[in-house]
């Protein structure tokens, strides 16, 4: 028999956590700015759900509100009676961006994250104090936002620890891998991928002359000046500028006999104001890869789409910090002074196996696919494989997995597919022998058939030439 114990001792099973962090504080005087944020980390946030983690978020309270509705656990800067003065919104994100002292918001930081005691956390954009909290606590963070490739392109995100855009790893993980040698099928992987992207700044040669003679254009070469908004992060964290004019401004002071510009407002911010003489100012009237296709050389402060224009093959110059200025692709601004050949706004020359190499780590290492980035079990493995290498981790541990393992899995995909079509190719030539050997047959057999009735014609001819024969004698 056994003896009850004289009391049970239960032990609570506890669950990974997950935290989705959305600012807490209002910009741009609207609450519910990352409302499309929370409708792009519910599908990830499922995802965690299916994998057994507790998940909850951040926000406002506005957007809290919206969240709880949706039967999710949500903190919000109420739960904590914490009060921030939307009023004061633009420095205190400006701070937030840069890493700045700020004792209201580290407080909330430090009691929200205290509650949920969250394994991993992911924070759409970038904030400073999040990140040295984490830090201080050995609690994976992730920076989301949409990486350098968008629509009409392949879209990728960015999913890095050290921050998005400016605040990015993206060079640093440049410098390891640029000394990797890709084998013959990355190449081949990297230049599909290149020429996807080129296919859409590709425009007809009647097409650019119709829209050099609207624009007021000469055969000069043409610099594509593209604007940014102004109070977006990129620019609040990553630049110098504090309005477009200033940045047109310094863009103009580069002018030579042998250019011309064009200027492309950014579509988010058409009412920003431009000043200047005798330079096509654009707004929605050609599309962004049009103006791209016709230009020979980008002028851009750390926007997007100087990446889509460098994986087009264009020249692209950088006033900002910005994430895809990597030596000898891109001509940094902040670093350099112009000179006369690279200023031309000529083709990339010389380059080629950099700018593959580089498509390649940026398209299939570094970003995360849509497909990867909502999938729980890309993140839990990268979480997994830092935390089993520690402090000793490389930035070949910084994808949803190692970079040799991913490199493997993709080597192995386009090798499958050569067998595959190989196979096919071998099946159909199995197919055609069938054919032929089909068609052997019946020629054979017809031409045993012929032979055999020749054989008849011949027996008769013999048998009727030995009658006359007999005929003749008897006569």
């Amino acid at each position: 028999m056994v003896k009850p114990a004289d009391g049970l001792v239960t032990q609570k099973l506890v669950k990974n956590s997950v935290v989705f962090y959305l600012l807490p504080f209002s910009i741009r005087n609207d609450a519910l700015t990352f409302q499309c944020i929370y409708d792009r980390y519910k599908k990830l946030a499922n995802s965690f759900i299916e994998q057994n983690w507790d998940v909850a978020f951040i926000s406002t309270n506005e957007l809290a509100n919206v969240i709880r509705e949706d039967g999710w656990k949500c903190i919000s800067p109420a739960d904590f009676n914490t009060d921030y003065n939307n009023n004061e919104w633009f420095e205190r994100w400006k701070g937030v961006l840069n890493g700045s002292e700020d004792v209201l918001h580290e407080a909330f930081i430090s009691q929200s994250i205290e509650h949920l005691s969250p394994q991993m956390i992911f924070c759409w954009n970038y904030d400073g104090l999040l990140k040295k909290h984490c830090l201080n606590n050995n609690i994976s963070v992730y920076f989301n936002e949409l990486g350098l490739s968008r629509n009409p392109n392949p879209t990728i995100y960015y999913s890095d620890a050290e921050g998005v855009n400016s605040t990015s790893s993206l060079v640093d993980f440049w410098q390891e891998f640029r000394h990797f040698e890709l084998s013959e099928n990355e190449r081949t992987i990297a230049r599909l991928t290149q020429g996807k992207v080129r296919a859409n700044y590709r425009i007809s040669t009647e097409r650019q002359s119709e829209m050099r003679l609207q624009l007021g254009l000469s055969d000069k070469k043409i610099i594509l000046i593209a604007l940014q908004v102004e109070d977006d992060s990129n620019i609040v964290a990553g630049s110098k500028f504090d309005t477009m004019q200033e940045f047109v401004a310094e863009c103009l002071s580069h002018a030579r006999d042998d250019i011309q510009f064009i200027i492309k407002k950014h579509p988010a911010q058409a009412q920003c104001k431009i000043e200047v003489e005798n330079v096509p100012v654009i707004t929605n009237e050609y599309s962004t890869q049009e103006l791209v296709a016709i230009a020979d050389g980008i002028f851009t402060i750390n926007s997007s789409l100087g990446f889509e224009a460098l994986i087009a093959g264009k020249k692209v110059f950088t006033f900002g910090v910005a994430p895809y200025a990597v030596d000898g692709l891109v001509v940094d601004m902040t670093k350099e002074t112009l000179s006369e050949p690279s200023f031309k706004g000529d083709k990339i020359a010389g380059h080629d196996d950099e700018l593959l190499k580089f498509t390649y780590l940026t398209y299939h290492q570094y970003f995360f696919s849509e497909d990867k980035f909502f999938n729980a079990e890309s993140h839990i493995r990268r979480y997994l494989l830092n935390k089993s290498a520690g402090k000793m981790s490389t930035s070949y541990l910084f994808d949803s997995g190692s970079f040799f393992k991913d490199r493997e899995i993709l080597i192995n995909r386009f090798q499958n597919k050569v067998l595959q079509n190989s196979i096919l190719g071998y099946e159909k030539w199995i197919e055609s022998l069938k054919v032929t050997e089909k068609n052997a047959m019946e020629i054979s057999e017809w031409a045993q058939t012929l032979n055999a009735r020749l054989q008849e014609y011949e027996n008769s001819s013999r048998a009727q030439r030995l009658i006359n024969r007999i005929r003749r004698i008897f006569k």
